[in-house]
């Protein structure tokens, strides 16, 4: 991972970039590893699961347009979906894209979106989890919803300002 002064340069900044494409955890992986190597790169963290990548970046050496590039060139779609500054987006909660808790995708102002991770319990095949999906997709204030037989999980991306992480669990 390169490394970077990124808190004390006054240039720290943090994006959040939507990634298409990716399938597993190998797939995040090579997503994780060329943004680490990317110089002015301090931390990279991707979930293929929520199709997300944060990065916390020196703005002073590379921008997020370039950030996005780099996931292109490993062969994946990207659009940039937050960029701040590291103070911004040091008030949200976890800061990884799998946190366990609701956490804002990048700190913005209202819409607030938010990344929720569930237990689910009870699951024996994909109609369930399909089922689960597809009643998570239609509540209101849902923009994407993810369900895992494998895992027992389900992946959330909401608007806060519409729904509440905890009506998700009913």
């Amino acid at each position: 991972m390169a490394s970077t002064a990124c808190a004390g340069s006054g240039s720290g900044r943090v994006a959040s970039i939507r990634v298409g494409g990716m399938t597993c955890g190998a797939c995040s992986g090579a997503v994780e590893r060329a943004l680490a190597a990317s110089d002015g790169v301090a931390d990279a963290a991707v979930s293929c699961v929520t199709g997300m990548a944060r990065i916390s970046y020196d703005g002073g050496r590379i921008t997020a347009a370039q950030l996005a590039e780099v996931v292109e060139d490993v062969c994946f779609d990207a659009e940039i979906d937050d960029d701040v500054p590291a103070a911004a987006s040091a008030g949200a909660a976890g800061g990884g894209p799998l946190d366990a808790a609701a956490t804002t995708a990048g700190g913005a102002a209202p819409p607030r979106r938010l990344q929720v991770e569930l237990a689910v319990q009870g699951m024996t095949c994909s109609a369930c989890s399909g089922t689960v999906e597809r009643v998570l997709a239609a509540m209101a204030g849902v923009e994407r919803a993810s369900v895992s037989l494998v895992l027992s999980r389900a992946f959330i991306v909401c608007d806060g300002s519409a729904v509440q992480p905890e009506a998700l669990r009913d």
